[in-house]
């Protein structure tokens, strides 16, 4: 399971095992909307942005899943070689970075959907999620190689 809760403090979202995101009303409880690409992989990561009325949500079936959060509907697919382990949209950004299984650190244009850069270095799979500096210029991950590094974009 996954959660988030919106910039304005107002509606959480929360991921599951089955695929789906519920978004729910912080103040009563009532469900919002159900998102879903219904592939029944689980949603292990999710982050709202402060820049587009848009949730990004990565799932284990190697996507990042991007809903625009006013129409509730899909706009894009980010695609990764194996499960999206962690994602972060920093505030005021237009830029998510992403790892996964598949050993890499990726950043990418939430408009547009491109890839703008990708780093690799680790041994094993990348699976501590991300942290990304204020500025947006520095990332650290963690692998299950025991390591922790540092990435300049």
């Amino acid at each position: 399971m996954s959660l988030a809760i919106n910039p304005a403090s107002t509606v959480v979202a929360v991921g599951g095992t089955e695929g789906l995101i519920k978004l729910l009303n912080l103040f009563n409880g009532n469900i919002l909307a159900s998102l879903g690409a219904k592939t029944g992989d689980s949603i292990e990561s999710l982050a709202w942005s402060t820049t587009l009325p848009l949730l990004a949500a990565g799932s284990v079936d190697g996507k990042i899943y991007l809903y625009d959060t006013q129409s509730y509907r899909l706009r894009n697919i980010l695609s990764h070689d194996d499960a999206v382990t962690g994602i972060v949209l920093p505030q005021g950004s237009f830029e998510l970075t992403s790892t996964s299984i598949d050993k890499s650190v990726r950043r990418w244009d939430i408009r547009t959907g491109t890839e703008l850069a990708r780093r690799t270095g680790h041994q094993d799979a990348i699976v501590g999620g991300v942290a990304v500096s204020k500025d947006g210029k520095k990332a650290v991950t963690g692998g299950d190689d025991s390591v922790a590094l540092v990435w300049e974009f």
